[in-house]
């Protein structure tokens, strides 16, 4: 294992080997359980800084890039899974010397990886907060009910609508981190229940409101999102 330090905007990141390749990790607080911050798709781990900071207060808590975003380096190898992204999470915190138990906190793909993460490893979780967490079945549910473009409307809806209904989201090359959505739903299928441990879904009251689609599709693709938040609880 080998550890090297690299500076943020609000301190010093620590970058940990997790097998030929670097991640950064960056902790504050003292206290457990340690709670650890996972972005959605395609964000570094910056965005979780005003609530890293507030958790602080009470207790250890530590976000991180994952391979190929903010600090981290690219992962050796794509497509990419949720197993994948659980395994390197592991020997992340493994080796920078951050021991169990954890509480894990996903944003949307950072929610399926956190459910992952303590289904295959109950021993180490004592928490889990979902924030509108990704559903492994959202794509197929959500294109149900995406309307059809109209002949006027901008490039933006028609990307949208065929991103979801085309299929172009079964192809990891479609999104930045080249996730695997097909495989990884696949994994997160045989996950029914995760026992007594303490869970918590948080889900935004706007979330897909604004989607770019037809103005009255909103609401209606707003309310399948949150049936998912609820199948997820």
């Amino acid at each position: 294992m080998s550890a090297d330090s690299i500076a943020s905007g609000d301190g010093e990141y620590t970058l940990v080997d997790v097998g030929g390749y670097q991640l950064a990790i960056y902790c504050t607080g003292e206290g457990g359980p340690t709670v650890v911050l996972e972005t959605g798709l395609g964000a570094p781990s910056e965005a979780w800084a005003p609530v890293q900071q507030e958790i602080a207060r009470v207790t250890r808590v530590c976000r991180f890039d994952r391979a190929g975003r903010g600090k981290s380096d690219p992962a050796p190898t794509t497509p990419r899974t949720c197993a994948d992204m659980v395994a390197e999470l592991r020997a992340l915190l493994h080796n920078a010397g951050i021991p169990a138990p954890y509480v894990l906190v996903g944003n949307s793909l950072g929610g399926m990886n956190a459910r992952l993460y303590a289904y295959l490893h109950p021993e180490e979780v004592v928490g889990l907060v979902l924030v509108d967490g990704s559903h492994q079945d959202q794509f197929t549910r959500i294109s149900e009910d995406l309307p059809e473009p109209g002949p006027d409307s901008p490039d933006s809806h028609r990307g949208f609508y065929h991103f979801w209904t085309g299929g172009r989201w079964r192809d990891p090359s479609n999104n930045p981190e080249n996730v695997d959505f097909v495989r990884s739903g696949e994994q997160l299928q045989d996950i029914h229940s995760l026992g007594d441990l303490p869970v918590v879904v948080l889900a935004s009251g706007v979330f897909l409101r604004e989607t770019p689609t037809r103005p009255k599709a909103g609401p209606r693709l707003h309310e399948i999102w949150q049936d998912l938040q609820r199948e997820l609880a």
